[in-house]
C-alpha cells in the first residue's frame, strides 16, 4: 500500500468488509505494519466478524473469539465449510505499509499445519464487499454516486473464488492518491486508489507465481 498525500492529517482511515467464504473466523486475524516501524497485531477495535454458513452471512449475532477452542472444533468448522465476514475500520499512517488478513497467530498456525498434515487446506477464496480510504462505506458510496468519474471503490464487488488445491497468498498492491470532491458548498477530501493483484504460488501451477494483474477489473460490470 503506497499513499501519496500532502495533507496535514497524519492518519488515514481505512474501511473494509471482506467475506472469506471458506475460512472460519477463528483463523482470520487483521494486522497492520508500515515502513516507519509501526505495527499492530490482531486488531479488535471497530472491527466485527460474522460467521458464513452455507454461503450466507449470519445477521443476528457477531462472532466472538474463544482462545480455548479445541483442534477438533476447528477441524469440524473447516470440514463443514464455515466461512467468515470481517468488517470494520482502522487508521494507518500515511506511509507505505501493509494490512494483513491471515491466520498468522501461534495457536492458529499450529492448527493450520496440523490440518495440512491431514490433507485439509484452508481456502482463502474471498469477496471484497467494500474497501475504501478516508471515509466510511456510506460516505464513500454517496460520493461515488454523485461523482461517477471518480472511482473511489475499484475493489468493491471483486472476488477470488478459484478451486485451490494448495496454499495461496493473495497480495493486493494499492497506490492511494488524495483528491477533492465538491459536495454542495464545501470541498471534501477523498482518496482514489489503483490496485494490482499478485498470487503466490499460482493456483494453477505450484511451480510458478502469477504475474500481477489488475484486481480492479475483476468485478462484474453493471449492465
Amino acid at each position: 500500500m503506497l499513499i501519496d498525500d500532502s495533507s496535514s492529517e497524519a492518519k488515514l482511515r481505512v474501511s473494509f468488509a471482506i467475506e472469506f467464504t471458506k475460512v472460519p473466523c477463528d483463523f482470520i486475524f487483521a494486522d497492520t505494519q508500515d515502513n516507519i516501524g509501526f505495527s499492530a497485531e490482531d486488531l479488535k477495535d471497530d472491527i466485527i466478524r460474522k460467521r458464513i454458513i452455507n454461503g450466507a452471512v449470519e445477521s443476528e449475532s457477531t462472532w466472538t473469539r474463544n482462545d480455548k477452542v479445541s483442534y477438533e472444533e476447528l477441524k469440524s468448522k473447516v470440514e463443514r465449510g464455515e466461512g467468515c465476514m470481517i468488517k470494520g475500520t482502522t487508521k494507518v499512517n500515511k506511509v507505505p505499509g501493509n494490512i494483513h488478513f491471515s491466520s498468522h497467530n501461534a495457536q492458529m498456525s499450529n492448527a493450520v499445519h496440523r490440518l495440512r498434515s491431514e490433507g485439509l487446506l484452508l481456502n482463502y477464496a474471498h469477496r471484497i464487499v467494500h474497501f475504501s480510504y478516508g471515509t466510511n462505506e456510506q460516505q464513500a458510496k454517496h460520493i461515488q454516486n454523485r461523482y461517477p468519474e471518480i472511482d473511489l471503490l475499484p475493489l468493491d464487488g471483486s472476488s477470488m473464488n478459484e478451486d485451490i488445491r494448495m496454499p495461496v497468498v493473495y497480495q493486493y498492491y494499492l497506490n492511494v492518491v488524495r483528491t477533492v470532491a465538491q459536495m454542495r458548498s464545501r470541498p471534501v477530501e477523498v482518496y482514489q486508489y489503483t490496485c494490482l493483484l499478485y498470487t503466490s504460488p499460482s493456483p494453477r501451477d505450484r511451480t510458478r507465481s502469477r504475474m500481477p494483474s489488475s484486481a480492479c477489473k475483476k468485478k462484474k460490470k453493471k449492465k
